[in-house]
């Protein structure tokens, strides 16, 4: 939670300046927010977001308004909610996730987008280096740290070979990290039962099935 409150203050250092030499400071900035989660169960990253953004005198309700949407979790929301902030014409999008970010890019290709996590940056950006079109922001590289996981693991857990993996096969991010995952697994000679788990009622069912398997460990994926 920490980690993430930082990326958040990061985010308004990246973005204030941007603002204060576009346009007059006399305009009131509108900031998109597309989130997985609701703003209530977000409240530590939202506070640390007005925190940095209040050190270079931008006050919420003053000269900026957030315009903060959420799916909930549900990932096929994403695309009426990226519309509805292209339509209300904010000036800059914060988005978290990789479901997010695609159906941003969508919806526009002229407002600036910043995103918080993403494992698959290269499904929105011409390269790390010069990310170009109008999205940039930070990635979290997940898939390529898999075997580095497992082989952790085989030291922690002698005679490790049963691996539960509980993704969301839905989110292209995470389909990159599940392959990386099986193709570490092989080579250490690990099984790998997929839990494809999309929504929250899933999650039951797959955690009593990974322990019908008598699965030894269980990697749980990085989705909102």
């Amino acid at each position: 939670m920490k980690r993430r409150c930082a990326l958040y203050m990061l985010l308004a250092f990246g973005i204030a300046p941007l603002l204060s030499f576009a346009q007059p400071p006399a305009k009131v900035w509108r900031v998109g927010f597309l989130e997985t989660t609701v703003a209530e169960r977000n409240e530590a990253n939202i506070a640390a977001f007005r925190k940095a953004m209040q050190e270079f005198g931008y006050v919420e309700g003053k000269n900026y308004v957030m315009e903060y949407r959420s799916s909930d979790g549900r990932n096929d929301r994403f695309p009426d909610l990226a519309a509805e902030l292209v339509r209300l014409k904010v000036d800059v999008i914060v988005v978290r996730g990789t479901p997010a970010a695609l159906a941003l890019q969508k919806a526009t290709s002229t407002i600036p987008v910043v995103v918080t996590a993403t494992d698959a940056p290269l499904l929105f950006a011409d390269s790390l280096a010069r990310p170009g079109r109008n999205v940039t922001g930070m990635t979290a590289m997940n898939a390529a740290l898999q075997g580095k996981r497992l082989q952790l693991v085989r030291e922690l857990v002698p005679g490790f070979t049963r691996l539960a993996s509980v993704q969301n096969m839905g989110n292209a991010a995470v389909v990159s990290a599940q392959r990386e995952l099986e193709t570490a697994a092989q080579s250490l000679g690990v099984k790998v039962r997929l839990m494809d788990v999309r929504k929250a009622e899933d999650l039951g069912p797959a955690i009593d099935e990974a322990a019908k398997q008598r699965a030894q460990m269980m990697v749980v994926g990085m989705d909102g």
